[in-house]
């Protein structure tokens, strides 16, 4: 269980009902509010969504917002975009070499 803080915007039309609405956490990029936005965002799946797709662009947004955060809005988004794609990269490769290692371990250990 998380907390964080929450801003939310609505904008009513001329009968006072809700035409728009828009939420944003406030409260910073600490661990808490990652799980927070992460949560938040995945909930926010409409049912027509494949999960996984969604999934990636939640990831991929967050990724964005907080590198935008960390950065202090003084890359664009294109600099960002590869940061992201190279922080996928390297996790990738970190994922690989981590499972050849354990492969080459077992499969010493399974001879011996």
């Amino acid at each position: 269980r998380v907390g964080t803080n929450l801003r939310t915007v609505l904008t009513l039309d001329d009968a006072g009902r809700v035409c728009r609405h828009s939420e944003e956490i406030t409260a910073g990029f600490g661990m808490p509010d990652a799980i927070a936005r992460y949560e938040l965002l995945t909930a926010r799946r409409p049912d027509t969504e494949n999960p996984v797709s969604w999934y990636w662009r939640v990831l991929r947004e967050t990724t964005l917002e907080e590198l935008e955060f960390m950065t202090g809005g003084e890359e664009e988004r294109e600099a960002l975009e590869w940061r992201f794609t190279e922080m996928v990269l390297r996790n990738l490769g970190y994922g690989i070499a981590i499972g050849l290692v354990f492969d080459a371990i077992i499969r010493w250990v399974l001879r011996h």
